[in-house]
């Protein structure tokens, strides 16, 4: 009987998750959660159109930076991002952190895939591209000085956004990096 009682013990034990490994899975869950906050930050840095179309208004003022090194210096980033993930314990985190992790990872996995096949190049599509940047003053806000003061920034920096964007399309011709004729045909 007192084996049954002590074996009875030892399963509870076992099945409680000790101090240990609660702090453990804690500890996983708030690196990632830091992770995710510091990489949408960036995310808005990098990109001050999505910034501008969710709202965030911080970037008004300027265009993505869309010179080659700045896309490569993203790519470096990303690369580092996903050792950053792949150090984060995933059977520590909650199921719905799982989902969580494997959706960011397969975003970064995607951004790191095409620029090695240098999708970064193409930058026309029928939604998007330099071609429909019309489009970002409906949802623009303009409520103060300032908002209009970042709206002529903007309108200033952009011949500059246009030669970059130029500048990788003809790169994408150079390389033979293009979207297939039947795509851009005029009917």
């Amino acid at each position: 009987m007192r084996l049954t009682s002590w074996m009875v013990v030892v399963c509870v034990l076992l099945a409680t998750p000790s101090d240990a490994q609660t702090t453990v899975t804690a500890s996983a869950h708030t690196t990632l959660q830091t992770l995710f906050d510091r990489e949408w930050e960036w995310e808005l840095t990098q990109d001050p159109l999505w910034a501008s179309y969710l709202g965030d208004r911080r970037w008004n003022d300027r265009w993505p930076d869309m010179t080659l090194p700045a896309i490569a210096a993203r790519q470096a980033h990303r690369q580092a991002v996903l050792k950053d993930l792949a150090a984060i314990p995933l059977d520590r985190l909650s199921s719905a952190n799982r989902t969580n992790y494997e959706i960011f990872k397969q975003q970064n996995d995607m951004s790191v895939e095409g620029y090695q096949h240098r999708y970064h190049l193409i930058r026309t599509s029928t939604l998007d591209g330099v071609q429909n940047t019309e489009q970002l003053i409906d949802s623009l806000r303009f409520q103060t000085v300032k908002d209009y003061e970042d709206w002529l920034a903007r309108l200033d920096a952009f011949p500059a956004y246009m030669d970059q964007n130029i500048a990788l399309m003809r790169e994408g011709m150079n390389t033979n990096v293009l979207l297939p004729k039947v795509i851009v045909q005029l009917r």
